[in-house]
């Protein structure tokens, strides 16, 4: 067990929040009596930085940072900051898949939870994005009607039967 001071995330231990268990990991050591082992607490030295100064970061194998470990902040921050969660998220090379881990790491509790998913976020930025999204379907909208009588037309017919052939083949 090891008591981090400024440990916040979720706890592991009930009668103290920060304290986190880590187990000692036994490794045999090259030597010539081939008996020798050693017996350590696996820690790395990490350090931190906002999600500012990670941008243009590649983090992933064959990187100066392995992993990345992301702890988004609040709510008030995200609803300032829309996007700045994906920022930190997209620095990782890779998601994982099912044989190999992600290159970044958050809680569940942390990063998933009934605040933070149910949180609207309403701020001069998201309004513009949304009345820009509302103007495009409207110009789609209005396209598709002003051209429909072409969707039955001899040469849209004409367009899917190549398609179609070029897609079986």
């Amino acid at each position: 067990m090891v008591k981090f001071q400024k440990y916040t995330g979720p706890p592991f231990v009930n009668h103290d929040v920060k304290i986190v268990p880590i187990t000692p990991i036994k490794r045999k050591v090259d030597c010539f009596c081939y008996s020798c082992s050693i017996t350590q607490i696996p820690l790395r030295l990490g350090w931190g930085t906002t999600i500012h100064r990670c941008q243009g970061m590649t983090i992933g194998e064959g990187e100066s940072s392995r992993y990345i470990v992301i702890n988004p902040g609040t709510r008030k921050f995200e609803s300032l900051t829309p996007g700045a969660l994906f920022v930190a998220l997209s620095r990782a090379k890779t998601a994982g898949d099912d044989r190999t881990p992600p290159d970044f790491a958050w809680h569940p509790v942390v990063l998933v939870n009934q605040d933070r998913l149910c949180h609207k976020v309403d701020t001069p930025t998201t309004r513009a994005r949304n009345m820009e999204i509302k103007r495009i379907q409207n110009l789609s909208s209005e396209t598709f009607s002003k051209y429909s009588y072409i969707s039955n037309s001899k040469i849209l017919l004409k367009f899917r039967e190549t398609t179609d052939r070029r897609h079986e083949e």
